[in-house]
């Protein structure tokens, strides 16, 4: 199962060393892969150059994209949804440090619930 996380952000460019270790480092079993797509919503401080670092770093498990301002994080989301490769979508919030078994736990989930009608909500 291939999983995309899409991440909405708008100048986070300062809460990105604790998330991105989180989504750098979350369990997964041979089974699982997941990709990190992070779209930026016209952010004016650092975010620009540190995502592009990022994937620079890693460009096979983290994606970026940068839009023109749109006031709120549904045409981000809208963009990072269509971008995604992953059979399950889970969207994060970008001021969220994932624990380390959130792609394990979505991934459970939708073993467990298969149909294209479940989705998982909540903390």
């Amino acid at each position: 199962m291939h999983l995309s996380i899409v991440i909405p952000t708008f100048n986070r460019a300062d809460l990105y060393p604790q998330t991105i270790p989180a989504l750098s480092n979350q369990k997964t079993d041979p089974g699982i892969t997941y990709e990190v797509i992070f779209v930026a919503n016209g952010s004016t401080d650092a975010t620009d150059s540190v995502l592009k670092e990022v994937v620079g770093a890693d460009p096979e498990k983290f994606r970026y994209f940068w839009i023109e301002p749109t006031g709120g994080p549904s045409a981000p989301r809208n963009v990072g949804i269509r971008a995604a490769t992953g059979d399950v979508i889970i969207i994060l919030d970008d001021d969220v440090a994932p624990d380390p078994d959130l792609v394990m736990r979505h991934a459970e989930f939708h073993r467990q619930y298969p149909g294209e009608q479940h989705a998982a909500v909540g903390k």
